[in-house]
């Protein structure tokens, strides 16, 4: 019974992930020149929802595709989908509008080198982010420390079995426990349960990013004509994004907990 309901969920997962690239394929191709803007929108939306059901139908939880191995919402996965997202559903919008138009070369959309450069910061970010945690967890948390951080985060909402340890980086039992918060949080034993300030500069930057190049996406778009190129990126963007994943990954590094090891401070 359990292997019939495991098949008959794999099948909807997958029928759904083909709708909705079904979708994208006829919003695409049926909309003209004067629908770019909105035909981009839906394409983002469905795009975003692709993402959801494979990050649903992997973990059970719509918020999947944002959760690491930690069992915690991850902020380098959240800005690295955005831009993704944003960048892929521009590029597809681009070359079926084009198709629409008849255009002899709809594949010809040049892609600015800096916006290479922003997905490489992006990508570099992410891939970093569990390697230095990964450094981090040869080593034990002092138990003061960890309980200490435990009671506060009980006090947060938290329920104590729901928490794990692997070395200084504070893990949930399951995906389940996951929450927004994750984003803004401290990862280790130390400080777990305070805001982690580098996190919430990188999110802002993220954000306004985001939102200023996906406004240029949308001008580009309710223009006549051709797209021959997506909308470049300033290199002072790409140096605010350098600075905010410098700063992020930087204090990422640093350790926030005292080791077992660590001697206990002379009264």
């Amino acid at each position: 019974m359990a292997a019939a309901r495991t098949r008959l969920a794999a099948a909807f997962y997958v029928a759904a992930g083909v709708a909705i690239l079904g979708a994208i394929a006829y919003t695409g191709l049926t909309s003209g020149p004067a629908e770019r803007v909105r035909a981009w929108y839906l394409i983002l939306l469905l795009m975003i929802g692709f993402a959801l059901v494979v990050g649903h139908g992997i973990t059970g939880f719509w918020t999947g595709i944002l959760i690491d191995a930690r069992n915690k919402m991850s902020l380098s996965r959240l800005q690295l989908v955005a831009w993704t997202l944003l960048i892929l559903s521009a590029l597809l919008t681009a070359v079926f509008t084009n198709i629409a138009l008849g255009w002899e070369s709809p594949l010809a959309v040049q892609i600015p080198s800096e916006l290479w450069i922003l997905m490489g910061i992006s990508t570099a970010s992410m891939v970093a982010s569990p390697a230095l945690l990964g450094a981090k967890r040869d080593r034990t948390a002092k138990p003061s420390v960890l309980e200490r951080t435990f009671v506060v985060l009980e006090r947060q909402g938290y329920k104590r079995g729901a928490l794990d340890v692997d070395g200084l980086v504070l893990t949930y039992i399951s995906p389940e426990f996951s929450r927004w918060g994750d984003l803004f949080k401290g990862e280790e034993a130390g400080n777990a349960a305070a805001v982690d300030l580098g996190k919430l500069q990188m999110f802002f930057f993220t954000f306004v990013l985001v939102l200023g190049y996906g406004a240029a996406v949308a001008a580009a778009f309710s223009r006549e004509g051709p797209l021959t190129a997506l909308p470049a990126v300033e290199d002072g963007m790409n140096i605010l994004l350098g600075i905010s994943h410098t700063g992020y990954l930087a204090n990422k590094a640093i350790t926030h907990s005292r080791p077992a090891e660590a001697a206990e401070p002379q009264a």
